[in-house]
């Protein structure tokens, strides 16, 4: 499903490259970002198991496993 990791890069560096950043971004803008970019990587995983011939119960299942799991724990 790619890179689900979710970074927070949203500063420049200073002049020098030392003191404080300024942003580029807001906060807000990148948990858009963030939400979009996984949002379309679990819309894409579900489609390539659909193609797969996998039912949408079972996608389901997989996708939210680890989620069933926490809760049962």
């Amino acid at each position: 499903m790619g890179d689900a990791s979710l970074l927070l890069s949203c500063g420049k560096a200073g002049s020098q490259g030392k003191g404080p950043t300024v942003p580029d971004r807001s906060i807000g803008e990148i948990y858009r970002q963030q939400g979009q970019a996984l949002i379309e990587g679990l819309i894409l995983f579900a489609h390539d198991r659909l193609q797969e011939g996998q039912s949408a119960a079972m996608v389901f299942q997989r996708l939210f496993a680890k989620q069933q799991r926490e809760v049962m724990a």
